[in-house]
């Protein structure tokens, strides 16, 4: 849920996302990302699911939810 209102904020303030990347290697700088393009590299991915569920409800109850569906259904596709 927290996760979800951090990437409706950014969303809708049209900011980059800063996470740190767990991937192994000791890197303490945060990673960043435009969250459309979080969103089109994650939309599939299943570890994701729960949290697409929460943003379409957040957005959704602020009446913000339209361009976040068409990004859903925009390429790629799956």
């Amino acid at each position: 849920y927290f996760a979800a209102r951090y990437f409706v904020r950014q969303w809708k303030a049209n900011k980059a996302l800063e996470y740190l990347a767990l991937n192994g290697q000791k890197n303490e700088n945060p990673t960043s990302i435009e969250a459309i393009q979080f969103l089109r590299e994650n939309k599939y991915t299943v570890r994701y699911d729960i949290l697409w569920r929460f943003v379409a409800g957040l957005l959704d109850a602020e009446g913000k939810a339209e361009k976040f569906f068409q990004a859903i259904k925009d390429e790629p596709h799956d």
